[in-house]
């Protein structure tokens, strides 16, 4: 089985893995890793799971600066990851040309 596996399976995939469009996301995704990690932690503490600790929150004001946090956050993401996966392609556009 182990054979199977990485004769017939794994070279297409390795080749898919491999290939610039798929690196570049990969890069773009680990690079914005830490500022999802960062949103879900501000998303977690915005709708807490418990509901005497969730009202706490809501009477003393804190979730909407959770709320804020966490969309900050995440708006971040999608900024990096769009500038991150967009310099990287233009980059390798350039590089395969010169």
């Amino acid at each position: 089985m182990q054979n199977f596996i990485n004769q017939k399976i794994l070279p297409p995939i390795m080749k898919f893995v491999n290939t610039k469009a798929i690196k570049a996301l990969k890069d773009g995704m680990v690079l914005s890793l830490p500022f999802i990690m960062v949103g879900s932690v501000f998303l977690l503490l915005a709708s807490f799971p418990i509901p005497a600790v969730a009202n706490w929150m809501n009477q003393t004001g804190l979730t909407p600066y959770w709320n804020q946090a966490y969309n900050a956050s995440f708006g971040i993401v999608a900024v990096f990851a769009v500038l991150i996966h967009g310099l990287k392609m233009n980059m390798l556009k350039a590089y395969q040309q010169g």
